[in-house]
């Protein structure tokens, strides 16, 4: 510390590390949106829902919107934006643990369904019944209205 003309004067060294990331992030699964977050695709505008924990890549914000790159789904590659939540933050979540992947079984005959070592007893419906093969569970598609009436038992019931 310095001293001139009664005046103290502090000097202060700061160093600053910053580390460059691709900003991946998920879309959040808040109970305010029920699974299901609304974005506008900036390419043409058109307004799509995006499923909770759906990958994408934050480009930059500012003051009102969060724009980013969709990375999974049938939006995969789109750009897009958000509204800030009212209290300005973000909609989107860091640190998602992923599991590994897991395998499932169906058996036709015996209508059980076998997933992590758990069996299920299962009901096929009859004008649409399982065909032998293998099928790859899907990210989901869309909000489905219908699921409304059961929000209070389920967040997940329009997915």
């Amino acid at each position: 510390m310095e001293s001139s003309g009664g005046k103290a004067i502090a000097v202060f060294e700061i160093t600053l590390e910053a580390e460059v990331l691709d900003a991946v992030r998920y879309v959040s699964d808040d109970d305010e949106i029920h699974g299901w977050l609304a974005v506008r695709l900036e390419d043409d505008k058109s307004v799509v829902s995006l499923p909770a924990y759906l990958k994408v890549k934050i480009e930059r914000a500012d003051t009102k919107r969060e724009y980013f790159t969709i990375l999974e789904g049938p939006y995969r590659g789109r750009p897009a934006s958000v509204r800030l939540r009212d209290n300005n933050s973000s909609w989107f979540l860091t640190g998602v643990q992923h599991e590994p992947m897991i395998r499932a079984k169906y058996s036709i005959s015996q209508k059980l369904f076998i997933l992590k070592g758990k069996k299920y007893k299962t009901v096929d419906y009859p004008e649409m019944p399982w065909r032998k093969g293998l099928y790859d569970i899907e990210i989901p598609d869309y909000p489905h209205k219908s699921g409304r009436n059961y929000l209070k038992k389920s967040k997940r019931a329009m997915t």
